[in-house]
């Protein structure tokens, strides 16, 4: 069997070259010990395997895979870091004088008028302690971002961009963050007055005015100018692969974004680039407070009510740091647990496992945790909330599932997102609407105020669901989410069990996606459920007051997910082809032919560099729509090795093979006349050919297609370095029986990845008037390698 090392290398190839992860995650989660990780070589990991409770004993099997393919492949390839930070302050060191910018800018934040005060505490000290390192700033005067192309850049310019953004700005940082930390700062707000430490409130300061109008120092949403933060990052990750591909001589870039702190850019970074991946860094609470012991109780209260836009506008969604949201949005959670010595065994392990599935999608199968999360993952979008969709699962202890549920109004009644303020004021009631919400006066007049507003918007017919508490509540001042009108995902669960009749759950598991509030806690409490799994915190005192509550062989464990989820959890357990095919590909061995004939009489099989194509001419010329033959003219020359006979094969997708004869008697032909495609036929040279020889034959198959059952293209997979590839179709003028023909070039032997090509260098499809036939053919110079080249048609 022909060996197909190189042409898998090829289809890995772009996964491996590029791989962008960026890092979200609170305050002493643990994004920067994730990020100094993953800037590791492979001999500095703490890379060991931990038996863990909830892993079974096959996941001792996938840490051998994961570390196995990583040190025996060389694979591990160490990241560069982008520090969110660094980026934000590249904004200010950028400007002609940063360090009085940077004084003038926190002196207006002191003089603002009005009921909003800020002060900084010994402010005349900090002043002097900035200006004493302005000097230390001037070399930055260069933006980035004006570049708009760093490919036709010098070597040298490259090196000093690259010094400049990935060492001397992550150095200025540290020098300006060690003065500012020393420095506390106080807001106060509609009479509340909070504390923050100065770098962190600064830092959160001018990114959001970057966020919103692209200047570090003016706070006005420009809708434009949203995404310049991302647009950044993409000017660095940009750098750094064309740094590392022209002056460093590597193919490999691997880049670490730390921390995404707002969702808009992490979705612009996976527009862009089909090789990111959002990654959100979790901590038990007691953990994560203990690394920001250096603060006070209030100053940890006032980081994560701004990481969480608590009290938000509407306005702040597209500047404000929303960590809550970015987690939402991840596509892979990782935990970083509490552990008392340097090395992190756990989440070392799980970012290699994830690095690894980037590059080898399904290399290995997923967890019992993630295979159940993932299905309440899809299950929450069933949810008609218009707030919050949630997805639940109920397993018993081997994770076998017994029930799904999501959050949703009972049986029978219409969702919220099928019901609008159109439809409730023309009186259509009698499906959508219950009798109080059509016989309240109060209720009737807050929707009859919305839909005047609506109009007065010019919104005035357009489909416009409401949310019934939102709308209880604001008329009446209240706060009660008993009104809302859904079940909770994980009520909903309990109840088909109930419902449906199903076994008990005791001991049993809970998947949800975001954790439970009080109520559902006290239920899995009293059904005995052992494990709860979440992705996303509920805010609430569920956790302290309910599941902390009682003996401790009773009581739920809640437990932060770990895994892949989503897309991300298809693209990384989705293999590119089958296992097995993959490593009969690599070896070369065919076991099933192994095993019949033993270690005799296995044929000669090439590989890509043994021969080389001068030319392969191949033509399907239709004599009617049923009867057809395939032509294959070839001249090649051997570059290594010698043999005497070659196999080759046909794949036909008509009615029937009718076989294979040679144009020519210099050779011998044997046509195994099989009953299934693709057809195989040996043909025998009759002496052995060398090193050097050049060989060129013929070969006409004989086709049917009486069921009309042909796929309509014609296609040549690449297995060997081909100077010209032509491929032409031939079709009779009378009763013509297609059109619209069009050339499609793939990047693998089973035509799945299309490769685009620039319209410029598209090769031309040649249409001939010759006789009784139309001719379409086209001319291919140096194809790409175990690349596929197809002509494609409609049948008429």
């Amino acid at each position: 069997m022909m060996k197909y090392d190189k042409a898998i290398n090829t289809l890995y190839r772009e996964k491996e070259n590029l791989l962008i992860i960026g890092l979200t995650g609170r305050t002493g989660a643990g994004c920067s010990t994730a990020a100094e990780i993953l800037s590791r070589e492979y001999e500095d990991l703490d890379f060991e395997y931990l038996n863990r409770d909830e892993w079974k004993n096959g996941d001792k099997y996938k840490f051998d895979i994961i570390k196995d393919y990583i040190r025996r492949k060389g694979k591990w390839v160490p990241f560069d870091i982008i520090e969110g930070s660094c980026v934000i302050l590249s904004y200010v060191f950028e400007q002609k004088n940063a360090i009085d910018g940077l004084i003038e800018y926190m002196t207006g934040l002191q003089n603002k008028e009005g009921n909003e005060t800020f002060k900084i505490t010994d402010y005349d000290k900090l002043k002097k302690e900035l200006s004493g390192i302005s000097h230390l700033f001037k070399e930055i005067n260069n933006d980035i971002s004006k570049n708009d192309t760093f490919q036709t850049l010098k070597d040298e310019e490259l090196e000093r961009y690259y010094k400049i953004y990935i060492h001397k700005i992550p150095q200025l940082k540290d020098r300006l963050k060690k003065i500012l930390q020393k420095y506390q700062c106080y807001e106060t707000k509609e009479g509340i007055e909070k504390k923050y430490h100065l770098y962190t409130y600064l830092l959160q300061c001018i990114g959001n005015n970057i966020r919103s109008s692209g200047d570090p120092y003016k706070h006005e949403l420009k809708q434009e100018d949203y995404y310049s933060l991302a647009k950044k990052i993409e000017k660095l990750i940009e750098l750094i692969r064309i740094y590392n591909r022209k002056v460093k001589k590597k193919p490999q870039t691997r880049i670490c974004i730390d921390a995404i702190r707002n969702v808009n850019e992490s979705n612009y970074l996976k527009d862009k680039y089909r090789a990111y991946y959002l990654i959100s860094i979790s901590a038990d609470e007691a953990a994560r407070k203990e690394r920001l012991n250096t603060l006070n109780a209030n100053e940890q209260k006032s980081i994560d009510d701004v990481e969480n836009a608590v009290n938000c506008g509407l306005e702040e969604f597209f500047y404000h740091q929303n960590i809550a949201k970015c987690f939402e949005m991840a596509d892979i959670h990782l935990y970083n647990e509490n552990v008392n010595v340097p090395e992190r065994f756990f989440l070392t392990w799980q970012l290699v496992k994830y690095v690894t599935l980037m590059i080898h999608p399904g290399i290995i199968t997923p967890t019992h945790l993630e295979r159940c999360m993932q299905l309440a993952f899809n299950a929450k979008y069933n949810s008609g909330c218009l707030s919050r969709q949630v997805g639940a699962i109920i397993t018993d202890n081997n994770f076998s599932v017994k029930a799904v549920g999501w959050n949703d109004v009972p049986k029978g009644q219409l969702p919220c997102n099928l019901r609008n303020v159109t439809t409730y004021c023309k009186g259509n009631h009698s499906e959508c609407f219950s009798q109080f919400e059509v016989e309240d006066e109060r209720f009737r007049q807050a929707v009859n105020d919305i839909k005047y507003t609506l109009e007065q918007q010019g919104f005035g017919d357009a489909n416009f669901p409401f949310c019934f508490k939102d709308i209880h509540n604001g008329y009446t001042d209240g706060k009660n989410q008993v009104f809302t009108r859904a079940l909770h995902a994980e009520e909903n669960a309990f109840l088909q069990i109930t419902k449906n009749g199903g076994q008990g759950i005791k001991d049993g598991f809970l998947f949800v996606t975001a954790s439970p509030c009080e109520l559902c806690s006290k239920k899995s409490y009293q059904l005995g459920i052992k494990n709860i799994y979440y992705i996303d915190p509920y805010p609430g005192i569920a956790e302290k007051h309910i599941l902390q509550f009682g003996s401790g062989a009773d009581r739920p464990k809640s437990n932060l997910f770990y895994g892949a989820i989503g897309e991300a959890y298809i693209a990384l357990y989705r293999p590119l082809l089958p296992f097995k095919d993959e490593l009969e590909m690599i070896s070369g061995v065919d076991c099933k032919k192994v095993a019949k004939n033993g270690r005799e009489n296995i044929c000669h099989e090439f590989q890509a560099e043994d021969l080389h194509y001068n030319r392969i001419d191949f033509q399907v010329s239709f004599k009617t729509r049923n009867t057809i033959e395939c032509k294959r003219s070839v001249k090649f020359k051997v570059m290594k090795g010698s043999f005497s006979s070659m196999e080759r094969y046909i794949a036909w997708t008509g009615s029937s093979y009718d076989g294979t004869e040679l144009v020519g008697e210099e050779y011998k032909i044997e046509d195994y006349n099989s009953e299934n495609t693709p057809y195989q036929y040996r043909i025998d040279f009759g002496h052995e050919i060398k090193e050097n020889e050049e060989i060129s034959y013929t070969v006409c198959s004989k086709l049917s297609d009486e069921n009309e059952s042909m796929k309509p293209y014609i296609a040549h997979y690449v297995e060997h370095p081909t100077d010209e590839l032509v491929l032409r179709i031939e079709v009779p003028k009378e009763n013509s029986f297609m059109n619209g023909v069009i050339y499609k070039r793939y990047a693998d032997k089973d035509m799945t990845i299309e490769y685009d090509d620039i319209l410029e260098s598209r090769p031309k499809i040649d249409e001939e008037d010759e006789g009784d036939v139309y001719t379409y053919s086209i001319r291919i110079k140096k194809p790409n390698l175990f690349y596929t080249y197809s002509l494609r048609w409609n049948f008429i």
